[in-house]
């Protein structure tokens, strides 16, 4: 399922199969996500763009980092 992409916001080509709100969208949709880039999202116009740029792939999501849980042997 592909999510057209609507009106200016950041538009994105996923590189791998994701689960975003609440959607399941096949790798190669293209489609407007107002939240932070995950790695698997390409900037697909300039809002896009300006995105991943102020969220380089190698930044840590607050939420995620506070809710990350490593196992120790």
């Amino acid at each position: 399922m592909a999510n057209a992409p609507k009106g200016d916001g950041a538009q994105y080509k996923l590189t791998e199969r994701a689960y975003i709100d609440d959607v399941l969208y096949e790798e190669g949709a293209t489609i407007t996500y107002a939240g932070i880039p995950g790695y698997h999202m390409e900037a697909a116009n300039p809002a896009g763009e300006a995105m991943k740029e102020k969220y380089p792939s190698n930044h840590i999501d607050p939420i995620l980092a506070m809710t990350n849980v490593t196992a120790r042997a």
